[in-house]
């Protein structure tokens, strides 16, 4: 296990349900790459992401944590619906098409780079209001998908960005 997972892990087991980390964790793990919370969230994915999990909110469809650390925006959450489904997720709101495209580029580009094994499988789903790159090894692993696209939004435009860590 790579040392900021265990980190993370440790503080989970010594805090039970909600993981408070000191400044000093928090620090480190403002520190680390993308690549590195990208491992850290496919290593933890089998383990319901255990290691990453802060407080804890429950109602009848689902368990919602925050997540420890965040790849865009910054209130990334991992849910578990009642049927078991579990993901991390992170969205972020933008009022200019270009700025979320731009943000969306960047989550994909460093995802593509920090996937080192070439045997992921990349598609990509594009229409006038929405684009989606998905990344995945095969129908057992998690999956990556990187999202951009127009909200339902009535009164103005809203352009999102979400990055999506689950079963595909």
């Amino acid at each position: 296990m790579k040392p900021y997972i265990a980190l993370i892990a440790a503080s989970f087991a010594l805090s039970g349900c909600v993981n408070t980390l000191s400044s000093e964790q928090e620090t480190q793990i403002d520190n680390m790459s993308s690549c590195d919370k990208i491992q850290g969230l496919l290593t933890s994915f089998n383990n319901e992401f255990a290691p990453l999990k802060k407080s804890r909110v429950k109602n009848k469809y689902m368990e919602v944590w925050q997540a420890s650390y965040n790849l865009v925006g910054e209130n990334c959450q991992i849910s578990k619906s009642n049927n078991n489904a579990i993901n991390y997720m992170c969205q972020q709101n933008f009022s200019e098409k270009d700025q979320a495209i731009a943000i969306y580029s960047q989550a994909t580009s460093f995802t593509q780079s920090c996937l080192k094994n070439d045997k992921w499988k990349v598609k990509t789903d594009n229409n006038k209001n929405s684009v989606r790159t998905t990344y995945y090894l095969n129908e057992q692993s998690p999956s990556i998908s990187i999202h951009s696209g127009k909200t339902l939004a009535k009164l103005n435009d809203v352009w999102m960005v979400s990055f999506e860590v689950g079963k595909r």
